[in-house]
Order: structure tokens, then C-alpha cells, then sequence
């Protein structure tokens, strides 16, 4: 920084700018005649202060703890803040502020051991174990002198205090608990005496499990508990083993006399193993699992067998077992797949059926009922819980169908049969008018040929004869084509006819058996079905024409 920036003059004032830690402050008087001795001499001043910080510096490096020089830092800050020299302030007080942040650091960790220390030195006092507890006491108070003596915060007066206090009352404690020990050691002993009378009463018992179990416990809980006098521990110890040697001694003996029988249960076993090995592969899942069922019964029928030959003499037979009865789970797992996958297509089919239901398309529907019952016919089984309700959702959705069908069909006929009905009646009534028509006409032929028959043989007659023969002419040109077209009148009214009887004829019989072996639950046993289950739309098919067998409807001709 220039000097010009360190200071300003102003009136023959030397006056320090303000900068972020202090004010703007005059340190001095100058005149033109002294001025630059004046400010030589400022500048001389404010070396002084950076040899201070110097000595710091090098005092932080030699020393290594910050804590050292906190005064010296202080009363450095304090001077800089009133000093009349002239100088680089800034770096100066950086280099300040930077130590009293690493002095406020190492402050706050002194205070921070010393309060852990403290704290620790408190829980003493609820130490179970007073021996360690005093070795602890000894190293933590080791390590507070180690530390800081002088710390800049106020916090670090309390805790010489403190400390002392902790100590205090900690021996105390452990001369309260030195006069209870003596105490302690006759509870022990009593509770020791105890234990010795139950081991003494269980050492002749033959429950072997349950008093190993006792004894093991009784000998867990001696460890719990403390000493006791010197001059009795011996005494007291050899009472209580030699109650448990005499009965782990004749449980040894019992092992002994086990032994045997175990070997002949291992006998009996390994013939097991043999049985159940030579089943493993069975295909007849049946007949091999009631097997397995028996060996296993036989099984837990025999004794026990050594320890160290149980385990590997049960895992042979299981894995036998185990063989056989996962091959099983894997076959039947694949037909229950296969059955899932036949009910997947067949609820395909009675979802189409049903779908059906309604249409229009009655030939088109009847074809593909057909068609939906050759594929059902065609899939195999399906899961036993799912058959009976799979099939009758199918028939009872065929059932409808063919009875809208039936009933269409009915509708039909009778609309046909009313407009072929309606024909004949005005057809016969045609017939009956040309039958009338030509009787007229046969009448007046016969009377014309009468007439000409009369005639005298004169000029006149010849000329009325003339003139009859032309109306005869005429006369029977008409009777001919009434005759023609009552045969056609006959002919349609007999086609009529006979078409009113063929969509009027009753339905024909069920000649066809019904499929005796269709299954309704399909399951792993093939059920028999009596003509009885037979589709009522099986016998609708079979009563009913076809569209193609109905008879078109014509178009009826004016009987004119």
C-alpha cells in the first residue's frame, strides 16, 4: 500500500483513515518546516508494533501452543488501536484477527477436554469396580495437569474447583465401599453354601438332561458371584465340585450302558435308508408315497443313535426322501401348469360362447357353436375346483342361444306362414271366380253350338250362322284360357299348399345318440355323462330345419 493510501493531510493534520477496525483519528501536527521528519518519525513508531508481532510470530513457532501468547496478542491489538504511527494497519490486524481465531479455537478444545474430564471424573462415583475406577481417577487427573493452566474464558475458572470436588467425593466412596466389603464377602458365602445343598441334592438323580442343565446353570451363577473369605473359598469350592463330579460320573456310566442300544437303533436305521434309497426314483407316486409315509413312521418308532452319526444317518434318509417327493411336486406341477393352460383356452372358448349369446347371425352361430365344441372336445383337462363351473357356463350359454334360435325361427314361420296362408285364401277365391267365369262361358258355348244346331237352312241363317260361329269363335278362345289358367290357378294353390305343410310339419326326432363320454368336471378321473346331460342345444339342432330348408317367400301374384 502507498503511503499516500496510509494516512491523509489536511491542515497541517496527519490523520489515519478509518478502516473496518477502527475510526478516522488524528496522531499528529506537522508544518511545512517538519513534515517529512514528522512522518519518518510516524512511520519509525509503527515498526515498533510490527516487531511485537515478530516476536509472536516467532515465539507461536518455538513454543507450539497459541494459548501462550493471548495476552500478548491482546494488549498487541489494544496498542495498534490507539497507536500514532503510520503503517500497513490492515496486514497488521489481519494477522491479528487470524491468531485470535486460532486462540478462540484451541481456547474452545482446552475447555472442551477439561469439561470431558470433568464429567468423566463425575461418573466415578457409580464405578462397579472401584480398583479400576482409581486407576481411571489417577490418568484422568494426569491428564488434566497436562493441560492449560491459564485459559482466556471465563468457563475455565470453575473447573479447578469442580475437579476437586469430584475427586473428593469419589474416595469417599470407595472408603464407604471398603467398610461394606467385608459385608459382601459373608452374602457370598451364604449364597455359595446354597448352592453347594442343591448340587448335594441333585447328585444321585437319574433325570440326567434336567440336572445337567441344573448344574450348568448352578455353575453359571457361582461365577456371578463375588468372593469370599480367603480361609473358606477352598473349602466351599471343593464341596460344591464334588457334589457335580459324582453326578457327571455316573451320567458317564449311563452314556456307556446307551451305547450298545444306540449302535442297534443305527442298525435299524441304515435298513431304512436302504428301503427309502431304493424308492427315490419311483414313478408310482401313490403306492411310493404311502411307502415313504410307513418308513417314516418306522423311523420315529427307533431309538436314538449316536450324536456324531444321527445327523449324517437322517440326512441320507432325507435326501432320499426328499428326491423322491421333489420329482413328485415337479410332475404334478407340470400338469397343474398344463391343466391352467387348458383352462386359460377353454374359459376362451366360454367367453366366446357367451359372447354369442346374443347375435343375429344364427347360421353363422350355430356353425361356430359346433366349431367351439370339437376345440373343447379337443383340450384336455382342467383344474378339478374349476371344471364343473367352466362347463356349466358353455351349456347353459349354448342353451340360450339355441333358444333365442328356436324362438326366432318360430317368429319366421309364423310370419311366413300367415303371408302363405293370406295367398291361398285369395288364390282360391280366384279359382273359385274363373271356375265361375267358365261355367258362363261353357253354358253360353253350349248354348251357341244349341243354336246353330236350330238354325232353318235359309239366306237369313246363313247370315245369323255367320255371325254365331264368330261369337263361338271367341266365345271358346276365352273358355280355353279361363280352362289354362285354372290348371295355373290349381298349380300355384297346390304349391302353396304344399309349402304351408312343410313349414307347418312338426319337428323331426333326435335320431343322433348324445355323446356319452363328454365330461362335465373333468377331472383326473374320466366321468361318464347320461343322455340326460346332453346341450338342450344339441336337440334343438336336431328338431329344427335349417334356414337353407325353409321355403323362400315369393312374391304373391295378382290373381288378376
Amino acid at each position: 500500500m502507498a503511503n499516500s493510501e496510509l494516512f491523509i493531510l489536511h491542515e497541517g493534520k496527519v490523520i489515519l483513515p478509518a478502516n473496518k477496525w477502527f475510526a478516522e483519528r488524528i496522531i499528529g501536527d506537522v508544518d511545512d518546516a517538519n513534515q517529512e521528519a514528522k512522518l519518518n518519525e510516524l512511520r519509525t513508531q509503527f515498526k515498533s508494533f510490527t516487531n511485537d508481532l515478530e516476536k509472536i510470530e516467532t515465539d507461536l513457532q518455538q513454543e507450539g501452543d497459541i494459548l501462550k501468547c493471548a495476552g500478548r496478542i491482546n494488549r498487541s491489538r489494544s496498542s495498534l488501536m490507539k497507536a500514532k504511527a503510520i503503517g500497513d494497519y490492515e496486514s497488521a490486524f489481519n494477522r491479528l484477527d487470524a491468531w485470535e481465531e486460532q486462540l478462540r479455537q484451541r481456547t474452545e478444545a482446552v475447555i472442551a477436554e477439561k469439561e470431558q474430564i470433568a464429567k468423566e471424573l463425575d461418573a466415578l462415583v457409580q464405578a462397579p469396580d472401584l480398583k479400576l475406577a482409581t486407576e481411571q481417577l489417577a490418568s484422568l487427573q494426569k491428564k488434566y495437569k497436562a493441560l492449560p493452566v491459564s485459559v482466556p474464558d471465563i468457563r475455565n475458572e470453575a473447573f479447578a474447583e469442580r475437579i476437586e470436588k469430584a475427586v473428593t467425593a469419589f474416595f469417599a466412596l470407595k472408603q464407604a465401599k471398603h467398610d461394606e466389603f467385608g459385608k459382601e464377602l459373608l452374602d457370598n458365602l451364604s449364597k455359595k453354601m446354597d448352592l453347594c445343598e442343591q448340587a448335594e441334592k441333585l447328585k444321585d438323580s437319574t433325570e440326567w438332561k434336567k440336572t445337567t442343565d441344573a448344574l450348568l446353570a448352578m455353575m453359571e451363577e457361582w461365577k456371578t458371584i463375588g468372593p469370599v473369605a480367603k480361609h473358606r473359598s477352598e473349602e466351599i469350592w471343593l464341596r460344591f465340585n464334588e457334589a457335580r463330579d459324582h453326578f457327571f460320573k455316573r451320567k458317564k456310566e449311563h452314556v456307556k450302558e446307551i451305547k450298545s442300544e444306540q449302535e442297534a437303533n443305527l442298525l435299524e436305521k441304515e435298513a431304512l435308508v436302504t428301503k427309502a434309497e431304493a424308492l427315490r426314483d419311483s414313478k408310482d407316486w401313490k403306492k411310493t408315497t404311502a411307502l415313504f409315509n410307513e418308513l417314516m413312521d418306522e423311523w420315529k418308532k427307533t431309538g436314538r443313535v449316536a450324536q456324531e452319526k444321527s445327523d449324517a444317518i437322517w440326512q441320507r434318509f432325507l435326501d432320499a426322501k426328499n428326491h423322491f417327493f421333489s420329482r413328485k411336486d415337479a410332475h404334478f406341477s407340470s400338469i397343474r401348469t398344463e391343466q391352467e393352460n387348458n383352462y386359460t383356452r377353454k374359459l376362451a372358448i366360454v367367453e366366446r360362447a357367451e359372447e354369442l349369446i346374443n347375435t343375429s347371425d344364427f347360421d353363422g352361430a350355430t356353425q361356430e357353436f359346433s366349431d367351439l365344441m370339437d376345440d373343447w372336445k379337443t383340450i384336455g383337462w382342467v383344474p378339478k375346483e374349476q371344471g364343473d363351473a367352466l362347463w356349466d357356463r358353455f351349456i347353459q350359454a349354448k342353451k340360450k342361444f339355441f333358444e333365442r334360435k328356436d324362438a326366432w325361427r318360430d317368429e319366421r314361420r309364423q310370419t311366413m306362414a300367415a303371408g302363405l296362408q293370406e295367398r291361398i285364401q285369395r288364390n282360391r277365391s280366384f279359382l273359385n271366380k274363373i271356375n265361375r267365369d267358365l261355367h258362363r262361358e261353357e253354358d253360353l258355348l253350349f248354348d251357341l253350338d244349341d243354336r246353330l244346331a236350330n238354325l232353318p237352312a235359309t239366306l237369313r241363317s246363313y247370315e245369323k250362322r255367320e255371325e254365331l260361329n264368330e261369337t263361338k269363335e271367341e266365345v271358346t278362345k276365352h273358355v280355353n284360357e279361363l280352362r289354362k289358367k285354372v290348371q295355373e290357378v290349381k298349380q300355384k294353390l297346390q304349391a302353396d299348399e304344399r309349402e304351408m305343410s312343410f313349414i307347418l310339419r312338426p319337428p323331426k326326432k333326435k335320431t343322433d345318440k348324445p355323446n356319452a363320454t363328454e365330461s362335465a368336471s373333468e377331472t383326473h378321473q374320466e366321468t361318464v355323462i347320461s343322455d340326460s346331460t346332453t346341450s338342450p342345444s344339441n336337440v334343438s339342432e336336431n328338431k329344427e330345419v335349417t334356414d337353407n330348408q325353409l321355403p323362400e317367400e315369393t312374391t304373391q301374384e295378382s290373381p288378376l
